[in-house]
């Protein structure tokens, strides 16, 4: 339904999340990450590409239909 792509078009990563993407970003930069963090960054990293094309599908899936997509349409509702 246009709903559920919506739903995944306005889809965002939590706060925690992104800090922790960029924290291990960080460390990584540094040369300071370890093993089992290097591990995690590459499973956020994997994350961060899944959502965005999950939102890039849906809103292509909604132009098609004749939705407007723009950063209006597509910031989070509460």
């Amino acid at each position: 339904s246009d709903d559920a792509l919506w739903t995944f078009a306005r889809e965002r990563s939590s706060t925690e999340e992104n800090a922790r993407l960029q924290l291990l970003m960080d460390k990584n930069t540094q040369g300071t990450i370890g093993s089992r963090e290097l591990n995690e960054l590459e499973l956020l990293v994997e994350r961060g590409e899944q959502l965005m094309l999950r939102k890039s599908q849906a809103a292509a899936l909604l132009a098609q239909r004749g939705h407007t997509i723009n950063s209006q349409s597509l910031a989070p509702r509460d």
